[in-house]
């Protein structure tokens, strides 16, 4: 959980969430990431 957090985190931020191997669903970042774009 700490390494997801870490990439969640990130995406959110818009930073460069880094290594995506050892979670199962890499394809689920992405939606957070918009989520960054969304804000006013």
């Amino acid at each position: 959980m700490k390494t997801m957090r870490r990439i969640v985190r990130a995406a959110f931020l818009g930073e460069d969430p880094g290594d995506l191997s050892s979670i199962s669903n890499p394809e689920t970042i992405q939606p957070i990431a918009d989520l960054q774009k969304e804000k006013p």
